[in-house]
Formats: structure tokens, sequence, C-alpha cells
């Protein structure tokens, strides 16, 4: 049975590809000296009291740092704290590519055409401005999808508990 267009699932050009390190800023010299990367942002982000793993919600904290290589970022991600598939990844297979990241016009919607085509939410975090999540697409190729987007859903719904 074929899917409907409304249903297919349709790759917009990739944003970002992540990497899980064991040490931030060990992989931020050794790209910037080998490959002449940078300028370099770094942030710290504690993914609380939004973040759910594997459907449960789940703090962790991750040390991140991103270079933009156009038309793509590289994100550096080393779990500095909790349960993640980062940290999973990490344990299971080492350093190396953890996803690919493409924005879509609504998180919900995307998430709900994954679930159709019998994709899982591994990670996600919303909040009123939007979010991500990290479907288990690495069944064949090894690498996870991350989409990104706006939840106008939950924009409507802070807007309505706002008021």
């Amino acid at each position: 049975m074929e899917k409907s267009k409304e249903d297919r699932l349709e790759l917009t050009p990739i944003v970002q590809i992540g990497v899980v390190v064991k040490d931030v800023e060990k992989a931020v010299e050794y790209y910037t000296k080998h490959f002449g990367l940078g300028p370099w942002r770094r942030t710290v982000n504690e993914h609380l009291p939004f973040a759910i793993v594997r459907g449960k919600n789940t703090p962790y904290t991750v040390k991140l740092a991103f270079v933009d290589i156009p038309p793509l970022q590289l994100e550096l991600i080393e779990v500095t704290k909790g349960p993640s598939i980062q940290l999973e990844h990490l344990e299971a297979k080492g350093e190396g590519i953890h996803h690919i990241q493409y924005r879509v016009k609504d998180l919900e919607k995307e998430i709900v055409k994954y679930k159709k085509h019998r994709f899982k939410v591994l990670q996600t975090m919303h909040d009123s401005k939007g979010g991500f999540a990290y479907m288990d697409t690495d069944k064949v190729g090894g690498v996870i999808f991350e989409i990104v987007g706006p939840s106008p859903s939950l924009e409507e719904k802070a807007k309505e508990t706002s008021r």
C-alpha cells in the first residue's frame, strides 16, 4: 500500500552532523589543529524538566561545541550527567557520528508521520518555542535522524496559559 504524500517522510537539507565525544575540549583542539575549524561556540545544556529519554522524563546535561562548515554545522556532544541516547551511543559504539539533523515546519506532525512508518522516538525535548526529537532511524546505516522545529500546538497552549 502506497503512502499518501502527506504521510511520506521527506528529508529537507541536512543542517547538522552530531558527533559524540568523550571530551569536547580535546575534540575541539583536534579539529582546530588538524582542520583549521573555528570559531567554536560552546555551551552547557541542562535538559530538564522537559527531556524525555525512551519515554521517561529524564534530566541530563551535555557539554556542546558548534562550528559552522557551510552549509552544515558540526556539533560535538559530551554527556556530563544523566542517561541519554548520546551516552548509550558512546558506551556501545565509542566516539563517532551520532545523528544528522534537519528542520521541519511542524515537529509534532513530523513525529506522527515517523510513527506511521513505525519509527520510535528515542529522545525528545519540547518547550513553548519548539523542540527536537531523535528518531530510531539507525537500524540500517547506523545513523539517527534528529528533527527540529516549532510545535504549533505547544505554542498555542503556552499562549493560552499566559492569558
